[in-house]
């Protein structure tokens, strides 16, 4: 599995229009839904909803995060919600976040527990929670996400069931 080109929505900053996702074919346009749209040589299409730390926090307060990947799951059935940072609890159930802001570590104000519930729920619409440390590391994300394989799956059971009779 390879990645065959990429649209990148016109509105996401220098830094993410000016990357190169291995060299394959760019374009810049308006997005419909999402911030990426990668074609893979599968036929697949994926959806890419990325965020840093901050900019998730203000996404989710201004309750615009699950219209946003609401169209992105009507797009593709292979949604991602790519957050661009670090996130992670602080005393008395506080998040932390470093993201690419420069800042550095610093308290939200934000409860760990309420943003671990509605990364929870967007994977529960169907969009994949996946994290990269830095726009750098988005671009090669995006790549591995391509190369991953999307046949389905054969699991076993976690435990075998052995049902009873009525008499047992």
């Amino acid at each position: 599995m390879s990645l065959l080109s990429v649209l990148v929505d016109s509105r996401e900053p220098a830094s993410i229009t000016g990357l190169l996702f291995g060299g394959v074919d760019k374009t810049v346009t308006e997005l419909a839904a999402g911030d990426l749209l990668a074609m893979c040589d599968d036929g697949t299409v994926l959806g890419i909803e990325r965020k840093t730390c901050s900019d998730l926090l203000n996404t989710l307060r201004d309750k615009r995060l699950y219209p946003q990947i609401s169209r992105l799951r009507e797009t593709t059935p292979w949604a991602y919600l790519i957050v661009v940072g670090t996130m992670y609890p602080g005393p008395k159930d506080k998040l932390w976040v470093e993201d690419t802001s420069g800042i550095g570590s610093r308290e939200t104000g934000w409860e760990w527990s309420a943003v671990q519930g509605a990364l929870l729920d967007v994977q529960e619409i169907g969009v994949r929670v996946v994290w990269a440390g830095s726009t750098l590391d988005y671009e090669a994300t995006v790549l591995r996400l391509a190369r991953r394989s999307r046949e389905a799956l054969q699991v076993p059971p976690v435990r075998d069931v052995e049902l009873l009779s009525q008499h047992e």
